[in-house]
């Protein structure tokens, strides 16, 4: 894949673009690996007869002290704030009782719990068992109003969605990295598949992405 030199496919724009916009630092992608093992140590000691609740607050407090997941699972502790006129860009020590929280590259925290298919990691299924539709097929049937200026809100809104974004989207899980160069998963591709890869659907008559290669 890093090495080979093959034509642009249709369905590979999309990946290629977002690659070339939203850059992503080595040491995310190498957290993202992290969780990854995570994930595949809860499936094997995971059984059928745990609750979420034990999934959720229980598996987390094990002790890896002597295990291979010792050296996997980073440990970033901040044993004393410094003194500083101003406070970290990467927000470390910004709350300083509580100094990792809103810092750069630590979990982010849940108001609710997930409710994953398999209580671990896969996409939430209907009550029936069901897949759920694709979430662009329900913005899309949900949202047709003409995109009019809006009376109340500024562009204010955009500017804090933005921020938000720029807080979620830089995280390391669509990106592979050979030394410095980063090549980008080609999750659209229905022939390659990938753990960290949970592609949108398109329906055909979506006026606004199917023509696109968007997924």
């Amino acid at each position: 894949m890093y090495d080979s030199k093959r034509k642009i496919q249709n369905g590979q724009v999309s990946e290629i673009t977002w690659n070339a916009i939203n850059k992503i630092e080595p040491y995310s992608k190498k957290l993202s690996y992290s969780s990854q093992v995570s994930i595949a140590a809860t499936e094997k000691f995971y059984n059928p007869g745990l609750t979420s609740e034990q999934i959720y607050h229980g598996l987390p407090l094990m002790d890896l002290r002597d295990t291979i997941m010792t050296n996997i699972c980073p440990v970033n502790l901040v044993r004393e704030c410094p003194t500083t006129k101003y406070r970290t860009y990467s927000g470390h020590c910004n709350n300083v009782n509580n100094p990792l929280w809103g810092a750069s590259s630590e979990p982010m925290q849940r108001f609710l719990e997930p409710i994953y298919a398999d209580k671990i990691s896969k996409p939430r299924i209907s009550i029936n068992g069901l897949s759920l539709p694709s979430a662009r097929k329900v913005s899309h049937n949900l949202i047709t109003d003409p995109t009019d200026r809006h009376t109340l809100c500024s562009m204010m809104i955009a500017e804090w969605a933005m921020f938000i974004y720029e807080d979620i989207a830089h995280v390391g899980k669509t990106t592979l990295y050979k030394g410095d160069q980063s090549k980008p998963l080609l999750c659209c591709n229905q022939k390659y598949t990938h753990p960290e890869c949970y592609s949108i659907e398109v329906n055909e008559d979506d006026t606004t992405y199917s023509s696109n290669f968007y997924r």
